[in-house]
């Protein structure tokens, strides 16, 4: 278990910076009633609002039904979502603590509904309302300011972060140089959870390569500093501080990739497989809504991108397979079939999205030709021709002649 969660407080005293929004959360939650305005916890990243909530709802006896609000933008999603909690209990009797996490995401798209049901869910909702969003300029959403009861969080000091990790690392007996030590508490700039993960990988590592918490980075500068980074470490902590959402992120991994690869196609197969892996756990968040499980997603994505030396691709629309009139090419059919086995992904997921990466990243290499060619049970000049003639067709090169009778041959297609 990643030390973030092994170590996240239980209880509020344990927390570390913050203190007067602390006391005024937990007064806000132990006077509730009904009619009390809900909370609007605000601030930067890694300063205690959830684990405030989690832990402070603990403390009262109340269960937390959690939702990330920008995953819910519309009005039926939310109510769908909302709408059992709103008998105050669970099924056991515990009472429901409703929290709401970058509710700020619900603004911005007034077409989806969403905003304007949050404004109704406060004026009417019987349960404890708690909602957190990270920016603190909330002029964009005023109504909901002047209904809710404000909490400012603000980044913790470099001493207070220092010395918590100093007890981190007497909880699980470990050391560090001072030095290594204060390069972690400079690189997580008052963000606890960067510095706690920081912590980790120092302490696995022995030492520490940070120097990207400064700024947010923009996810075409992440995506190209983890490609080329020589550690996964170093990559994930790009990733983190990408300012974009997790399935923009797996979508401009995989734009990457499959644009940009030419090295080894082992190493490619493996870097599909970790993404396949992202794309699996995201899916399960979104069905499960287990926000807990983010915390995973970007280090399965640094094991993707770490040293693959890639650049940003944009992330286009998926790979038009119409056009290959597909279902027609013996050879595609059972290339397709074995590697979505392979992969863990569906025939229709490798033939649109991971087709054209793994044509370019076998192209050349005659010994990787020749071992597919016997796993798919197929001739391999017929498979090296095929495969030739798919690169030239990616590429926009002109097709090696011999691969454009044996196409015309079989009636197939091809778009230039």
């Amino acid at each position: 278990m990643i030390w973030t969660e092994e170590l996240r407080p239980k209880r509020v005293e344990e927390m570390v910076g913050n203190e007067d929004a602390r006391a005024l959360f937990v007064r806000w939650l132990r006077s509730w009633a009904p009619g009390t305005r809900p909370s609007l916890l605000l601030g930067p990243p890694g300063t205690g609002k959830t684990t405030l909530v989690h832990a402070a709802a603990e403390e009262l006896g109340y269960d937390v039904l959690e939702l990330n609000a920008s995953d819910y933008r519309t009005k039926d999603m939310l109510e769908k979502r909302l709408k059992p909690a709103m008998g105050g209990l669970t099924i056991f009797g515990s009472r429901i603590l409703v929290f709401l996490d970058e509710v700020d995401g619900l603004y911005g798209r007034s077409d989806y509904g969403g905003a304007e049901y949050l404004l109704s869910l406060i004026s009417s909702i019987t349960v404890p309302l708690a909602m957190a969003a990270n920016r603190d300029d909330i002029g964009y959403m005023p109504d909901v300011e002047k209904a809710s009861l404000v909490i400012r969080f603000r980044r913790v000091p470099a001493r207070l972060v220092e010395l918590y990790l100093r007890y981190l690392l007497r909880q699980k007996k470990a050391s560090l140089p001072d030095d290594v030590l204060e390069e972690v508490v400079r690189y997580a700039r008052g963000d606890v959870r960067a510095a706690v993960n920081a912590l980790e990988s120092a302490v696995y590592s022995g030492s520490f390569e940070g120097g990207y918490r400064d700024v947010k980075l923009t996810l075409k500068d992440a995506i190209s500093e983890a490609a080329s980074s020589r550690s996964v470490d170093v990559a994930y902590a790009r990733l983190r501080a990408a300012d974009a959402q997790p399935r923009d992120k797996i979508a401009a991994v995989y734009a990457s990739l499959s644009m940009g690869y030419t090295g080894d196609p082992r190493r490619f197969v493996q870097s599909m497989r970790a993404l396949s892996d992202a794309d699996i756990l995201y899916s399960r968040i979104m069905r499960t809504q287990n926000w807990k499980l983010l915390r995973y997603l970007d280090y399965m994505l640094a094991e993707s991108l770490a040293s693959t030396f890639v650049t940003y691709s944009e992330y286009d629309a998926p790979y038009e397979i119409s056009s290959r009139a597909w279902g027609e090419g013996r050879i595609l059919k059972k290339l397709v079939a074995y590697m979505a086995r392979s992969l863990h992904m569906s025939t229709g997921e490798f033939a649109a999205y991971a087709f054209d990466a793994f044509v370019l990243s076998v192209a050349g290499h005659e010994e990787v030709i020749k071992r597919i060619a016997q796993l798919i049970d197929e001739d391999y000049d017929s498979f090296k021709e095929f495969v030739e003639g798919e690169r030239a067709r990616i590429l926009g090169l002109e097709a090696p002649k011999s691969s454009t009778r044996e196409r015309q041959r079989r009636g197939r297609r091809i778009d230039r």
